[in-house]
């Protein structure tokens, strides 16, 4: 069984980066920020995202561990973490979640709410 919970919270931000962005492609760094707001030690295994540009073309990316590593978020800590992401518009979304396990061998799940990836200043 697969727990989802509400202990763990996940900051995510969107940022345009022009320098390796051009018309066919426009690259996004997302930063991201999970807390460990609950009682046990997490460890995060795998993540799933669903990335959708303004032409409603999906892509699915998933896999072991998050930026190469699989990291243990003690009680009242943070892990934090950049990548990056290209699409062919200049608005897009990103949601996922991720997949990890208590230190008592309990399997979790922690949804990844939808964020926004923009050019700044295309949408009011």
């Amino acid at each position: 069984m697969i727990m989802q919970i509400s202990d763990v919270l996940i900051e995510t931000e969107g940022e345009f980066i022009p320098r390796f962005s051009d018309s066919e492609k426009y690259v996004f760094a997302y930063h991201v920020n999970i807390t460990n707001n609950g009682d046990q030690n997490i460890q995060i295994l795998s993540r799933f995202w669903e990335i959708t540009d303004a032409n409603e073309k999906v892509i699915h990316v998933k896999g072991e561990g998050l930026v190469g590593k699989k990291p243990t978020i003690i009680p009242g800590e943070s892990f934090e973490y950049t990548s990056s992401v290209a699409i062919a518009t200049e608005i897009g979304f990103m949601s996922g979640s991720y997949h990890g396990i208590t230190q008592d061998g309990e399997l979790l799940s922690f949804p990844i709410d939808l964020f926004t990836l923009q050019i700044p200043n295309k949408v009011n």
